[in-house]
């Protein structure tokens, strides 16, 4: 299974926005999430909710599966209504517009398995 790991910053002020973004997705939308994220070529989506150290937002996004690099793809492209409410979701909480170009892969500098944890 392959795994993509992306940080998205929180917008300053838009905390509540995003925490109503997120529970819209597991309540309301939540059918059409699950399909998006099995068309997306995702197996497990985790997501967390981290504070930096200054105090800024920050979403830690953990796709999982086949190829997981498709989720965004999808929604970036789809014109279904919940892929068109999620890119706006996208906006409006991380500032994110999946119609530019992203921004680079995150480079991998550390994969260590200690010989006693094998």
């Amino acid at each position: 299974m392959n795994s993509l790991l992306i940080t998205a910053p929180i917008l300053a002020g838009k905390l509540d926005t995003w925490n109503r973004f997120i529970s819209t997705m597991l309540k309301d939308r939540r059918q059409d999430y699950e399909t998006a994220i099995v068309e997306g070529g995702v197996k497990r989506l985790r997501v967390w909710h981290q504070q930096g150290p200054a105090g800024a937002d920050l979403a830690v996004v953990l796709y999982e599966g086949p190829a997981p690099e498709k989720f965004l793809q999808r929604i970036a492209t789809s014109n279904d209504d919940f892929s068109i409410w999620f890119r706006e979701g996208l906006v409006q909480c991380h500032g994110m517009d999946l119609s530019a170009p992203p921004p680079p892969a995150p480079r991998q500098v550390i994969d260590v398995t200690p010989a006693r944890a094998a």
